[in-house]
């Protein structure tokens, strides 16, 4: 059996099912965005790990060093941001084919030094090695307190599902990447191209859900929210049910779908890299969370509520529900099948994430 007949998540189960979820030093194991690890009463770190490999998560023809030097900071620190911790240190590791140019790497730590100091995290090290194809390995630790930290399993029944941002705009930036010529001078199209070559990972909004105790649970949405919904319910132990009507739109996403005749729900559905933060809240606490994030000029909008695990869970986790738009309820799976959706999904995909 090949990997590409499983695909990665089920690769992953397989790779850590030797090894324990948790133990008394480290009390979040594999599975969430990061791995928590104590360090002295009432603190720990929180480490986390990431890559951009060149032809499946970028392509040199539409990013410079220094942008993909600015997202590879970007993406792992958002997996920071999704437990509620502090970042402080990375490193960085690059495979460099032989006749890749000075310029190129010392202007991707020119980027990636601009995304750190913004943060105030420390580069602390790394590697270098040959390589057929430009990728980065990043390696981010951060801080949070233990009572403080928002893992994916805390979500229960009756809580509330919630994400912070617009949804679908870097898959729409990255289809009008490809395109090229004429379709990415629109001001809205470049909005959503930056989207996609700029990703901001939320760590003021994922602390602040962590400080005020608003999150039960939370991941950035890396994958594309069909995927990430599902990571969070099978953690939780728990169902959901998806208000199509309410995933959050950006009015440059809303002009894409005009331009091209396409559904902007099925991108942001299916489209991923947007990392934004899905979390759950208790219904008490929605309008403080709603407060609190506009403090932070970030808008969040609830896009569903959590469920009790249904009967008719299937072997990849709790069911999902979406209620369509004109009020009828659907599994997950099926609404998937009838609309034809389809997230990127390493070793069964094309190569370049991202392609519903």
């Amino acid at each position: 059996m090949h990997i590409a007949q499983l695909g990665e998540q089920r690769v992953i189960k397989a790779l850590l099912r030797p090894w324990p979820a948790s133990s008394r030093d480290v009390p979040v194991g594999p599975g969430d965005d990061c791995a928590m690890i104590r360090s002295r009463p009432g603190a720990a770190w929180v480490v986390t790990t990431d890559q951009l490999i060149e032809g499946t998560h970028f392509d040199w023809s539409w990013s410079t060093p220094a942008q993909l030097g600015r997202r590879a900071g970007a993406v792992t620190l958002s997996d920071i941001a999704a437990m509620g911790g502090i970042p402080r240190y990375l490193l960085v590791s690059l495979g460099l084919p032989p006749r890749t140019s000075v310029a190129v790497v010392t202007r991707f730590y020119g980027g990636l030094r601009q995304l750190l100091a913004r943060h105030k995290v420390q580069l602390i090290g790394g590697d270098t090695a040959a390589a057929r194809r430009f990728h980065a390995v990043m390696v981010a630790i951060g801080e949070v307190e233990p009572r403080l930290a928002v893992t994916r399993s805390g979500a229960r029944p009756g809580d509330l599902l919630m994400v912070t941002g617009t949804l679908g705009d870097a898959i729409a930036g990255l289809r009008l990447l490809r395109r090229g010529g004429r379709a990415r001078r629109a001001a809205s199209a470049r909005a959503l191209i930056r989207r996609q070559l700029t990703p901001t990972p939320r760590l003021e909004a994922g602390r602040a859900l962590g400080a005020h105790r608003l999150a039960t649970a939370m991941l950035d949405l890396s994958d594309g929210l069909m995927i990430d919904v599902n990571r969070l319910c099978q953690a939780s132990g728990a169902g959901a049910t998806l208000l199509i009507d309410q995933l959050p739109i950006s009015p440059s996403l809303a002009a894409y779908g005009r331009r091209t005749n396409q559904d902007p729900i099925r991108l942001a559905l299916a489209g991923g890299e947007d990392y934004e933060l899905l979390f759950t809240v208790r219904p008490a606490d929605e309008v403080r969370c709603i407060r609190l994030l506009r403090r932070l000029r970030l808008p969040c909008r609830r896009i569903g509520t959590i469920d009790r695990p249904a009967a008719d869970r299937t072997p990849s986790g709790p069911a999902v529900t979406v209620m369509t738009r004109d009020g009828r309820r659907q599994s997950l799976r099926s609404f998937i099948a009838t609309q034809r959706l389809r997230s990127f999904e390493h070793f069964r995909a094309p190569a370049r994430r991202g392609r519903p």
